[in-house]
């Protein structure tokens, strides 16, 4: 959507600009996932490519990654 390099670079230059856009997609997933309550499924994936640890950083991940991957691995389980 934004590319890789460049996410990766605002992280860097505007991360508060990054958090927001994080929050938004969060929020727009969430939607989807409590449209799920009820629904049977053995696995729903979250993230994967440019969120993997071998295209950023850990450092990066734990800042950008976790805190909003976190929050809906929580809403699926329940």
């Amino acid at each position: 959507m934004y590319g890789a390099e460049n996410i990766i670079m605002a992280a860097f230059m505007d991360p508060q600009w990054v958090h927001t856009l994080l929050g938004l997609l969060m929020a727009r997933k969430k939607v989807f996932i409590d449209s799920l309550k009820g629904a049977k499924y053995d696995l729903h994936e979250l993230g994967g490519g440019d969120a993997f640890t071998t295209v950023i950083s850990p450092d990066i991940f734990n800042d950008f990654v976790a805190p909003y991957d976190s929050q809906l691995i929580e809403a699926a389980h329940k």
